[in-house]
């Protein structure tokens, strides 16, 4: 940090925290994240300010004694391209995800909860990560789950509006912006209670948190 000019000159500058990389679930055993955590850490002891995108970093910034000045200011989201004015429910539900395919994103809680599931219904995975293979393996002659990898805005358009539900089952999630796009296409939203889900979703009324 003594080798940054905007720090020796003492140009005031701003911190803006998108991702719960304090989180235990994220950190896991990694040494290198746990390395990395406690140099950022260290880090923002210097910052004239920060930008938050959710009051937990607020909150974890006050419990780390860091008394700068906090904007918490949640991420646009450009919903109006996913919007749907109306929707017909289909015969068969398609339940839909959309995310990193990372432990932190818990899609094996997802999977196992569709695998209980007494009414017949689809399961769409969009997106890729280290634990795609993973989870493929595990449900490789299953019926009902589709493995469609990354998509284009343009394609997830076309799934939002398909989709009946959608599920975050996330272990820690900052912002979630992708509930806010299927909000907007009228798909149903469960999640769990990450800061990310708690701060945008009203349980029973704007969605359902477990």
């Amino acid at each position: 940090l003594k080798s940054c000019p905007f720090i020796r000159n003492c140009v005031p500058f701003i911190v803006s925290i998108h991702s719960m990389f304090f989180h235990k679930q994220w950190l896991g055993l990694n040494p290198f994240k746990w390395c990395a955590f406690y140099r950022i850490k260290r880090a923002l002891k210097a910052a004239s300010g920060f930008r938050a995108v959710n009051g937990k970093i607020q909150d974890q910034l006050r419990r780390w004694g860091l008394e700068q000045p906090v904007l918490v200011e949640p991420t646009p989201v450009d919903t109006e391209k996913f919007f749907v004015a109306e929707k017909k429910p289909n015969a068969v539900p398609i339940i839909l995800f959309v995310g990193r395919l990372s432990a932190e994103k818990n899609v094996a809680l997802l999977i196992r909860a569709f695998l209980e599931l007494e009414e017949p219904a689809i399961l769409k995975i969009v997106g890729d990560g280290p634990q795609r293979a993973w989870l493929q393996k595990r449900v490789a002659d299953t019926k009902g789950i589709e493995f469609l990898g990354h998509k284009s805005h343009e394609d997830l358009m076309e799934l939002y509006e398909s989709a009946d539900i959608f599920v975050l089952p996330s272990n820690t999630e900052s912002f979630g912006w992708v509930m806010l796009e299927d909000a907007a296409a009228k798909c149903a939203i469960v999640a769990t209670r990450p800061p990310g889900a708690s701060a945008i979703i009203q349980d029973g009324k704007t969605g359902i948190l477990i």
